[in-house]
């Protein structure tokens, strides 16, 4: 690809995807499924998460989704990163921006970097970019570019951790670093004048590869490989110690990635939908659309 993005590549959706059988001997988490059709493990958090009619864009194909923002008042934009290894190198990652409630993309945009993205934010009026312990920001005459076009961020900063993953809530940005066997720290960066400034810190659970925040709660998206993922909700005025007896942690499906607030309800991106990822999955199951969810209790 030199300046465009390929349709081809960036879009294989259809009919038929919405009911994709998978790769041989993996569970498909069929969008038009009930909840009841899935495995027992995953019942309590099929109590607040529902199962779309809607894949999400993508799926199936080369592209490995990753961070989820809101986006406007009806509008959300998933980043994804090239895990092929076929075509001899990866091609620049892009951001999807998509209606929120059909999950329809608008158009795929190309970022200036095959870099694996940690996660988007919105906050200021801005999009942020979070990886490689830096976060980009994009403005929205950015965005307004055309589908397929080459975008570069307005500026850059480094920040604290490795900014494996972000999150916005309007004024701030939160990011993290994604430990797979350490319990780390995420920091909140308020926007002032279209720049970060470091004002909190508060420690994570380890595997961490996205976080939705509010005034009262922390929602923790944590996975590692093909084990199963779970969702920590934690009271944010309590410093997070792993205590069972304080925190709330939901088994979920396998592979769970960015996570986000819109309208007071969860959205969660499963990275398991892309290629790369298929051929391991075995019986594990395998999720193609963004699930929306209500906010679980601590």
């Amino acid at each position: 690809m030199n300046d465009r993005v390929s349709r081809r590549d960036l879009v294989r959706l259809g009919a038929g995807a919405a009911l994709a059988a998978g790769t041989a001997g993996t569970l498909t988490l069929t969008n038009l499924a009930p909840a009841s059709a899935h495995p027992a493990v995953y019942n309590e958090y099929y109590k607040y998460f529902s199962v779309r009619s809607h894949t999400m864009p993508r799926h199936d194909t080369r592209w490995v989704p990753q961070g989820i923002t809101w986006w406007g008042a009806d509008k959300m934009i998933i980043s994804y990163y090239d895990g092929s290894h076929e075509y001899g190198h990866r091609a620049n990652s892009i951001i999807s921006l998509m209606t929120r409630s059909s999950t329809h993309e608008i158009k795929a945009l190309k970022l200036n970097t095959q870099r694996h993205l940690g996660g988007l934010a919105t906050a200021a009026g801005y999009l942020w970019v979070a990886m490689d312990g830096r976060l980009l920001r994009y403005s929205p005459s950015k965005l307004a570019a055309g589908h397929g076009s080459l975008i570069h961020a307005d500026k850059e900063w480094s920040v604290r951790s490795a900014a494996s993953y972000a999150y916005g809530d309007g004024t701030s940005v939160w990011v993290g670093t994604c430990d797979e066997n350490h319990r780390s720290t995420m920091y909140r960066y308020e926007i002032v004048k279209g720049e970060p400034r470091l004002r909190d810190s508060l420690p994570t659970p380890s595997k961490v590869q996205g976080v939705a925040v509010t005034a009262g709660k922390i929602v923790w998206s944590k996975s590692w490989g093909w084990a199963n993922s779970s969702l920590i909700v934690w009271p944010r005025h309590i410093a997070y110690n792993g205590s069972t007896a304080i925190g709330n942690g939901i088994t979920a499906p396998p592979r769970s990635e960015g996570i986000t607030i819109a309208n007071n309800r969860l959205q969660l991106v499963y990275e398991s939908s892309a290629d790369a990822y298929q051929a391991g999955a075995g019986n594990h199951p395998v999720v193609r659309s963004v699930h929306f969810g209500s906010m679980p209790p601590t």
